[in-house]
């Protein structure tokens, strides 16, 4: 599934309707380059999961910790490091213990098996093209979500 966003804020509310479609226990990987939006997106799914603090960009910390009324948020930031110290992370640690959001995942290889993969374009400016696949049950909860949001509706699905 594909959904249009023409703004920051759009696709943050995205992330919020991603994370009412979770049990807690979910493996987001997050994929695209420098400046996509990836971020914006985990703070949505943050919020929507109850998280009060601001989720911040984590480029010098590996795991950020966040505790949500509905579910704990673990947003793992995999840019600055190096291929071969990936196996030593211990991403294993946190699994059943909240939603683990993977920026960068398409540096850890088979390493981890995501619920859900996130790929986020710049299609120019502000407009972004997020590209959801996985877990089928999350999936269509998201795009029905998508389809019944008053904002979104059809205009965003590019199915």
């Amino acid at each position: 599934m594909k959904i249009l966003t023409f703004s920051e804020k759009e696709t943050e509310r995205v992330g919020k309707l991603i994370a009412s479609c979770l049990q807690g226990e979910e493996v987001i990987f997050l994929i695209g380059g420098l400046g996509v939006g990836k971020t914006v997106l985990a703070r949505g799914i943050a919020e929507g999961a109850g998280v009060e603090r601001r989720l911040r960009s984590s480029s010098f910390v590996l795991v950020s910790h966040y505790k949500g009324r509905k579910f704990n948020i673990y947003h793992v930031d995999l840019y600055r490091l190096e291929k071969r110290e990936l196996p030593d992370i211990g991403l294993d640690e946190f699994l059943g213990e909240g939603v683990i959001i993977v920026e960068w995942a398409d540096r850890l290889g088979d390493l981890l098996k995501p619920s859900i993969s996130i790929k986020l374009d710049i299609i120019k400016g502000n407009d972004r093209i997020i590209e959801i696949c996985g877990e089928e049950k999350i999936s269509e909860c998201i795009r029905e979500e998508i389809k019944k949001d008053a904002y979104f509706g059809d205009r965003h699905l590019l199915l």
